[in-house]
This record gives C-alpha cells, sequence and structure tokens, in this order.
C-alpha cells in the first residue's frame, strides 16, 4: 500500500487513512485529493489559460479519498478530531462529485477520524454519513 502524503493532510491524518484502508480492504480504486470544479472559477471570467489552472488549483474543492466497492463509491473526509465542519463538506463533495462525474454507482459517505465525537456521529449517522475512528475500536 502506497504512502499517503498530502500537503492539506497532518501526518495523524494520513495515519487515520492508512489504518482504515487496512480495516477495509475490499474498497478499491483509490484516489486521493479528488478536486472538484468550483463555481468561483466561472465567477472570475480568466481567459489566460495559465491563470485559469492556477485559480482552478486554488479554489477547487478536495475530497481527502475517493474509493469503490462493487455496489458504491465513497467519499471519504478525514480529520484529526470527529468534527461537525466534515458533514458539511461532505455534503457539498456528494452534490459536487455526482453533478460533475454523474456515476452510476450509489455514493456513501465517511467521516473518519483519530478521536471520536458521539454528538458528531450521532448526527452524521442520522444524515447517512458512516463514521469510523481509530480511538473507538482500541
Amino acid at each position: 500500500m502506497a504512502k499517503i502524503k498530502f500537503p492539506h493532510f497532518t501526518l495523524e491524518e494520513a495515519k487515520v487513512l492508512e489504518e482504515f484502508q487496512k480495516r477495509f480492504p475490499y474498497f478499491t480504486n483509490w484516489r486521493y485529493d479528488v478536486k472538484l470544479k468550483s463555481r468561483k472559477l466561472d465567477l472570475a471570467k480568466i481567459d489566460d489559460p495559465i491563470l485559469k489552472k492556477m485559480w482552478y488549483h486554488l479554489t477547487a474543492k478536495r475530497i481527502d479519498a475517493v474509493c469503490e466497492d462493487n455496489e458504491n463509491i465513497y467519499i471519504i473526509e478525514v480529520k484529526r478530531y470527529m468534527m461537525a465542519s466534515g458533514i458539511g463538506q461532505l455534503l457539498v463533495y456528494q452534490y459536487m462529485f455526482n453533478e460533475q462525474f454523474k456515476p452510476k454507482k450509489n455514493i456513501k459517505l465517511w467521516l473518519i477520524s483519530y478521536y471520536p465525537d458521539p454528538d458528531v456521529e450521532h448526527i452524521a449517522n442520522q444524515l447517512g454519513i458512516r463514521t469510523w475512528s481509530v480511538k473507538s475500536i482500541e
């Protein structure tokens, strides 16, 4: 398994994702730092292709990880602590992913972290978002 290393991942977040991958080995086709085109790009009205590409990278929404099994695509947000902001991110990512990629499989959302938070987990689960944390399984 390749080491996960991205500028926006802390070392702890990368370890959380690596541990998650060990626990769910049947997920395949892993992609990391999946960019979603922001509508900000269209608002900027940039003609220069180099500046437009730079603006795309600066404004893109970034999904931490996307993977699949036979029936579903999983959009994964990784946090050091289980945070309410992760729920909002996942809901935005799901909408944008559907709009931009038009997947043939169902989309499932996962919020994973090192430290759990039962309040955030409860709300996430009510919204159909699965949660998982390293500390809750130790």
